[in-house]
């Protein structure tokens, strides 16, 4: 079905990611063709990344990063090594990897420059995926 005009539903992708970080706001085309409206533009999307023994550090930096705005995806329930099984872990990683594609950034938290391997593959991944990778570097929390 056409009509004479169009309803903005959403925009695709790296149009979307630009409006948010540009702040450009987006018409929408409400109730017929003399109700135009700005609809809000969406907050940025980050996910955090890191090694496990910076659990402190990563909902430190999940908290900053709320605090600005944004919606932070992550980890926040830390499992411990010993209960570690290959099917939690396979669970993990999947939900990790859908977390990348649903954000904008990918914020890997690296307190004294540590990146291990799984760290530096999830970087990878969102690299690959086209999202901007962003290390941050930070004391330990408590050490």
């Amino acid at each position: 079905m056409t009509s004479g005009y169009v309803r903005w539903e959403h925009a695709a992708g790296a149009a979307l990611a630009a409006a948010r970080r540009t702040g450009v706001r987006q018409k929408v085309w409400r109730d017929g063709p003399r109700s135009w409206r700005s609809a809000p533009v969406p907050p940025p999307v980050v996910v955090l990344c890191g090694s496990s023994r910076f659990e402190r550090e990563i909902r430190a930096i999940g908290e900053r990063e709320a605090l600005k705005g944004n919606v932070v995806l992550g980890a926040w329930s830390f499992v411990p090594a010993e209960r570690l099984t290959a099917e939690i872990l396979q669970g993990l990683e999947r939900a990790h990897i859908q977390m990348m594609h649903m954000a904008d950034e990918v914020m890997v938290v690296a307190p004294g420059g540590y990146i291990g391997r799984g760290t530096r593959r999830e970087m990878e991944w969102g690299e690959r995926c086209g999202k901007r990778v962003t290390i941050v570097h930070m004391p330990r929390i408590g050490a």
